[in-house]
């Protein structure tokens, strides 16, 4: 039987929306109950219909925030969201003794915390991922170096410090994400494609940028100061070097990003280069119009005025004085 007033809200009972109460939390008749079906945490307002308007109206300004966490916990299990769903009906109670205020602190509680404990288990899951792609870097590289697996896949000798360097990238960006994870952003676990495909992402860029960084010192297109093994170096050397700066590439997001941008050609100097051409044409001087009856003679004049000397005609003053022609 449906439920008619405060005293009918007891356990296993039906609803108002046939829904089954499976906990009462506070039940103070005839104003008020507050209890729980599988669903979500429900008010039984008070069997005075003016009275319950009223606590409708006290109520509503909190209903964004219920539903915000009722959707946070949407499919979780009734063991996992029994705090949480304990916290809103504290919350209600609260409300419903006439402290708004304070209920709606004790909402945001209770949404802030879902939130922490959803972003926990991205970060677990964030990773988990960036683990297993790990692995499966370092699994590819010392499958690569089996003489029979590098002869199927055309793997050269030369090519084995990139190879390498690559596999070192890897471990070097799941080593920086699990020394970060807590400060790193992550969304929720409502994201978990986006979380997966950067955390992805993050160890392909340490797997590139162990093998960009290991080309260019190889190309001898960067110089990081430190001493780099020559011929005479025994190959552990050789293998231990590439190693650590594979690891270094991958742990360092901006190194080699930073490197990259050293090397390439800047505009500074064309820059400067055409600077110097405007500058050299603007000193040039500026040839003088003859005067026919002085043709051919030398004169001070045929010095020319630069563009710094040369005084604009708005700038001079203006013409005083003349020649009057007489009349006979």
């Amino acid at each position: 039987m449906p439920l008619v007033c405060v005293d009918d809200v007891k356990l296993n009972a039906a609803d108002a929306a046939s829904a089954r109460i499976v906990e009462v939390y506070a039940k103070h008749t005839p104003l008020y109950a507050v209890y729980r079906t599988p669903m979500r945490v429900i008010v039984h307002f008070a069997d005075d219909p003016s009275l319950a308007s009223t606590q409708r109206a006290t109520l509503a300004p909190l209903n964004p925030l219920r539903g915000q966490i009722n959707s946070l916990i949407d499919g979780w299990g009734p063991a996992r969201s029994k705090r949480f769903n304990r916290g809103v009906a504290d919350a209600l109670v609260v409300a419903l003794e006439g402290d708004r205020v304070g209920a709606a602190a004790i909402l945001d509680l209770v949404k802030q915390e879902i939130v922490d404990v959803r972003t926990s288990w991205a970060r677990f899951s964030y990773l988990l991922v960036a683990l297993l792609t790990s692995v499966v870097v370092v699994a590819a590289m010392i499958v690569g170096f089996n003489p029979m697996v590098a002869k199927i896949i055309n793997l050269p000798h030369d090519g084995q410090g990139i190879w390498l360097g690559g596999g070192a990238g890897a471990v070097g960006a799941f080593f920086s994400i699990a020394t970060a994870i807590r400060g790193r952003t992550v969304l929720t676990d409502f994201q978990w494609a986006d979380n997966t495909i950067d955390a992805i992402l993050r160890v392909v860029i340490g797997v590139i940028s162990g093998m960009i960084l290991y080309c260019m010192l190889k190309a001898q297109l960067v110089n990081l100061g430190v001493p780099v093994p020559g011929g005479d170096a025994s190959d552990e050397q050789k293998w231990m070097f590439v190693t650590v700066l594979g690891f270094t590439a991958g742990f360092l997001e901006r190194l080699v990003p930073d490197l990259l941008e050293k090397t390439k050609p800047t505009l500074a100097s064309e820059r400067t280069a055409t600077q110097a051409m405007q500058n050299s044409s603007a000193g040039k001087l500026r040839p003088v119009a003859q005067d026919p009856a002085h043709e051919g003679e030398a004169h001070i004049c045929d010095l020319g005025v630069s563009e710094d000397e040369a005084t604009a005609d708005e700038h001079l003053p203006p013409a005083r004085g003349g020649v009057v022609k007489l009349r006979a």
